[in-house]
């Protein structure tokens, strides 16, 4: 379980706060891939885990106002998918303003 990978004295993000989710993919060969086929499956399970966790309060777009998937090239020896949470500015939230109002 995904849950079960995070420690239990993470970080607890507060509820005003926005982030960006990241997610960079090293894969095990050159073949061509199109990243977001596993990203978005690890998205899924590692934001309502980061959610379980109590670390974000929900992973809607109030919270998490940013989501990237960035190939990290070939790692044969140790193919993963790293995850980071970056702090955004508070812009604040309105869900009837396209992307360029925060």
């Amino acid at each position: 379980m995904v849950r079960n990978m995070i420690p239990s004295n993470a970080y607890r993000i507060p509820d005003t706060t926005k982030v960006k989710a990241i997610f960079i993919y090293y894969a095990t060969s050159k073949r061509l891939i199109d990243v977001s086929n596993p990203c978005c499956v690890i998205d899924k399970f590692t934001m309502d885990a980061v959610v379980s966790a109590g670390i974000l309060v929900d992973d809607n777009i109030k919270h998490v106002t940013d989501v990237q998937y960035k190939y990290g090239g070939v790692d044969r020896k140790n193919p993963r998918c790293d995850f980071f949470l970056v702090k955004q500015p508070n812009k604040g939230y309105n869900p009837s303003c396209s992307s360029h109002c925060g």
